[in-house]
């Protein structure tokens, strides 16, 4: 991971939820990021991974993965990708983890903390299912060394510099930006201040040449008038039409005249809605001018909590170390517990384990057994037709010799051949008794047969008897045994052989319940019926309250029921249940 370059594209770098399983603590999880690349894109020779955590500074773990490692790793765990496609494939999968869960399997990525000095440990992707859980892919990463960790911080160092040098050029970018929007601010205030004096200086040159106008109109209707009033005495006659005309004239020019002032008050108009869009332009760039000093003062705030941030992380970097010293003792102390634990786990599982292949052979002797038997019961079936068929030949040979007397009682002529047919037919008969004969000595053989199959059922129900009572023998002392054998220190294995001990209890009990009980008694057989054994031998496996049972069993009892072999106090040989 130290020889990772900044310009090299990566493969995969983002945040994945990973189950993280370290020793001796309690499993959590936590957003690691990921980042997979190859030290050539074009023809690489090696592939990096490298997981840190955003929250914790000193997590580091990475893979430096050779061609030659990735053959071994291939054929040690069948992958069917070659090295130059890995890369990508180990990405989906990574991408997979990061995905929603679906309604049928999900992708988790865990970390397995691993004892020993190389400081190793296992980074697996598994897929859930509802059956099973599969592991795609299982890589063996190297936690960072001191020298490593102190590198990749000092990376991470140089990359917030880097980060701090960028915001503060977008810092003087935004101060250049503030300074030319000042210079249109500047601008702008006196182009609004020539376009304000442009417009009182029409404002007052259109109020002067109309103030004008009128006052030359006055002089000439007061001079016209004068005129009028003159030479009204006269003239009247004559001056009433020329007055008449002048007064037409004067209506006519100051016609023009309003006409000359609307127009006017229109310029006005105009030039006030000017005015007014140049305001409106000033309280824009004023409002931008805000916006700007308001960004600058954010980014020297960003840039002052930067440096507090910075200082803070070299404080907690110091107290991280003298937390790692501890840790690393606390560690040492937890893995020497769980050894001894691990110890005596494999010990109690080994012993269960030797105990439960002797209840499989017992339960293959039974299958056995009962194989045997249904072949006798088939055989004295057969027995029976074979007695039937010689009973109905002989009734029949019966029927003939009746009839062939009263053939030799008409004919008395043919005596001689019928004392023939006589020896033939008794021929017959004795024929037909051998065979009678052989079948009831073939009965007999397979009713002895029966006899002893009997006995060995009930010897090995006897059998099966004493095993629960050892079993139940052995519960209690297995019980009591892992009470006192429980460790103190490590509270979290005391809880677990808590529960693993009555689990096996409950586990025994059931066991029992699942024993085969002894048949009734058949009036036909002494203290034996074939349908009552079969279903008494069978019963235990298809019962609803026995499936029931076994659906109700939870991981730990599942975790339980492997084998395990006792042999019985004081006696020489293993005993076993099925």
């Amino acid at each position: 991971a130290e020889l990772e370059d900044e310009e090299t594209p990566h493969t995969f770098a983002e945040e994945v939820a990973v189950l993280i399983k370290p020793i001796g603590r309690d499993h959590y999880t936590a957003q690691l990021t990921i980042r997979l690349w190859a030290d050539n894109p074009a023809h690489p020779r090696s592939l990096l991974l490298e997981l840190t955590d955003a929250n914790d500074l000193l997590f580091y773990h990475s893979l430096a993965l050779g061609e030659s490692d990735f053959h071994a790793l291939r054929s040690e765990q069948r992958l069917l990708v070659d090295f130059q496609s890995f890369p990508e494939q180990l990405a989906d999968l990574l991408r997979r983890c990061c995905e929603a869960p679906g309604a049928n399997s999900k992708m988790i990525a865990s970390l397995e903390c691993t004892a020993g000095a190389a400081g190793e440990s296992r980074l697996n992707i598994v897929e859930s299912t509802n059956f099973r859980e599969l592991i795609h892919i299982d890589l063996r990463l190297r936690q960072g060394s001191d020298e490593v960790v102190k590198k990749h911080l000092a990376k991470k160092l140089r990359l917030c510099r880097a980060d701090l040098q960028g915001a503060e050029r977008r810092l003087g970018e935004c101060g250049e930006a503030l300074q030319n929007s000042k210079k249109q601010v500047d601008e702008l205030t006196a182009r609004a201040r020539v376009v304000a004096d442009e417009r009182s200086h029409l404002e007052n040159s259109l109020q002067t040449t109309h103030l004008r106008e009128v006052n030359t109109l006055k002089d000439e209707h007061a001079r016209a008038f004068a005129d009028l009033q003159r030479h009204h005495v006269e003239d009247k006659a004559s001056v009433e039409a020329r007055h008449k005309t002048a007064l037409q004239a004067a209506l006519d020019r100051a016609e023009r005249a309003e006409a000359s002032a609307e127009e006017l008050q229109r310029a006005r108009q105009s030039l006030t809605a000017t005015g007014e869009s140049c305001q409106h332009r000033l309280l824009e760039a004023e409002k931008e001018l805000k916006d700007a000093t308001s960004e600058s003062s954010e980014l020297r705030k960003h840039l002052k909590q930067l440096e507090e941030q910075k200082f803070r992380h070299e404080r907690e970097l110091t107290e991280l170390k003298v937390q790692l010293a501890s840790t690393r003792e606390q560690l040492a102390v937890r893995e020497q517990h769980a050894a001894s634990q691990a110890i005596q786990i494999e010990e109690a599982v080994n012993q269960r384990r030797m105990l439960e292949e002797n209840v499989g052979a017992l339960k293959k002797q039974v299958q056995t057994l009962e194989e045997k038997f249904n072949l006798s019961s088939q055989e004295i079936v057969k027995g029976n037709r074979i007695i039937q068929s010689l009973h109905q030949a002989s009734k029949e040979s019966k029927a003939k010799l009746r009839q062939r007397a009263t053939e030799l009682a008409q004919f008395e002529k043919a005596r001689h051949e019928l004392e023939r047919e006589g020896q033939v037919s008794r021929h017959q008969l004795e024929e037909r008794d051998n065979e009678l004969l052989r079948g009831k000595a073939r009965e007999e053989k397979l009713q002895e047969s029966l006899e002893e199959m009997k006995r060995k059922l009930l010897e090995a129900q006897d059998v099966i008897r004493s095993n629960q009572e050892v079993i139940e023998y052995l519960n209690r002392q297995l019980t009591e045994r892992e009470l006192k054998a429980m460790p103190s220190p490590n509270s979290t294995l005391q809880t677990d052989f808590s529960k693993t001990s009555p689990a096996l209890s409950e586990l025994l009990s059931k066991v029992e319940s699942f024993a085969p009980k002894k048949a009734p008694a058949s009036p036909g057989y002494p203290g034996y019926q074939v349908s009552s054994l079969n279903l008494s031998l069978s019963t235990p496996a298809k019962t609803p309250s026995t499936t029931a049972t076994l659906s109700g069993f939870s991981p730990e009892e599942d975790i339980l029921s492997r084998p395990v072999a006792y042999r019985r106090p004081g006696g020489p040989g293993a005993m076993a249940m099925a």
